[in-house]
């Protein structure tokens, strides 16, 4: 028999016999056994704390959410921010200057943090969303949907921060990130019911069988209009679908350099002249004549065994799914794809022949140049 037992069964006699004693002679105090509710109260605080002990000893996360933008650039690296959506620039009361969007991939971080005094495993690192109502039943809540992303790791990072996996073991105070890719989720989910959606980041934990959210104060409300999360641009540059493309199909298929995006994407924007068919075969072909007119840009890629077939295949998909939030008159640099071109490598390499020949050269407007004899 537990304490707690002994303790009523003690308050509850000596409540009887203090009746008793009562009713005989009349005392109205006579009924009152201190030792028996000392016994209780401090009973009960054994219960309390027993169960407090008992959810601090066992798995224990905390899960957090935040937009990075991940840099193509040289380095590569990662800029984050706090767990605002939108990411406000300078512009709009902010601390970040607005880059450049050919430079930058969006992504999310999802932080998972060990606050308990145990190991925990953590598993099914994702978001959390509500859905639709189902059909003939107004009266019940949305659906809860769920989404486990493939982590991003990207290449040259020295170190566990960014985790590779979809399941992990945390020591106490341990603290585990992982890079996704959420704006193919969100786009997938349009139009919402409440035109917008509502995310939150979410994680399984060994030993619990509720999800762990991100806190509800802190989730994203991304609009069914939204394009970007930084500023509250309605439309995107062609360079920063091409950017987004070619640099997650490289960073899933963890390939070791991703050479050099940003001047690729400025080049493949410039050649495009913001004209994209809906012939699909036509688009096509003029993806294959950049490829082949200007292959310095997919040479490092070949290093990985990275099929170049392929990217563009992707590319060509994502800038159908896109084509209609381009800004197709915001060209960066037009005229830079001519720079690499096989008529301008040719060019080059007459007039590094005819220098060495002493010869005049004919360039491609038709005007001989001058040789320097000296």
């Amino acid at each position: 028999m537990s304490n707690t037992a002994r303790a009523l069964i003690a308050v509850v006699q000596a409540g009887n016999e203090g009746a008793g004693a009562s009713g005989s002679s009349g005392g109205p105090g006579s009924n009152f056994d201190p030792t028996a509710w000392i016994a209780l109260i401090l009973s009960i605080i054994g219960i309390l704390v027993t169960v407090v002990l008992r959810y601090l000893d066992g798995p224990r996360v905390r899960v957090r959410v935040r937009p990075v933008l991940f840099n193509v650039g040289p380095g590569h690296t990662v800029t984050y921010h706090g767990g605002q959506w939108p990411i406000p620039t300078a512009s709009e009361g902010g601390s970040l200057k607005k880059p450049d969007p050919g430079e930058v991939i969006e992504l999310a971080e999802i932080l998972i943090e060990n606050t308990g005094r145990n190991p925990a495993t953590v598993y099914e690192v994702g978001f959390r969303w509500l859905g639709k109502k189902r059909k003939g039943q107004w009266w019940r809540r949305r659906v809860h949907h769920s989404s486990v992303p493939t982590p991003i790791r990207p290449p040259n990072q020295e170190g566990p921060f960014y985790a590779d996996g979809d399941q992990f073991r945390l020591e106490p105070s341990d603290v585990v990130s992982v890079l996704a890719n959420y704006w193919d989720l969100v786009r997938s989910q349009r139009p919402n019911p409440k035109g917008r959606i509502e995310l939150r980041a979410a994680v399984r934990v060994a030993g619990r069988h509720r999800l762990k959210l991100s806190p509800r104060k802190s989730r994203w409300r991304i609009p069914d209009d939204a394009v970007t999360s930084v500023g509250k641009s309605k439309k995107i540059p062609l360079r920063a679908v091409i950017t987004k493309s070619i640099g997650l199909s490289l960073l899933y298929s963890k390939s070791k350099s991703l050479g050099d995006i940003y001047f690729l994407s400025r080049s493949l924007e410039a050649a495009l002249e913001g004209k994209w068919s809906d012939d699909w075969k036509s688009n096509h072909e003029r993806l294959r004549h950049f490829q082949k007119d200007s292959n310095v840009h997919f040479v490092v890629y070949d290093q990985d065994l990275i099929a170049t077939s392929t990217l563009m295949f992707s590319l060509q998909r994502a800038v159908d799914d896109y084509k209609d939030v381009i800004d197709w008159t915001d060209i960066a640099q037009p005229g830079v794809h001519k720079m690499f071109s096989a008529e301008s490598r040719a060019e080059e390499a007459a007039k590094l022949t005819a220098v060495e020949a002493g010869t005049p050269v004919s360039t491609s407007d038709g005007l001989a140049e001058p040789v320097d004899e000296s």
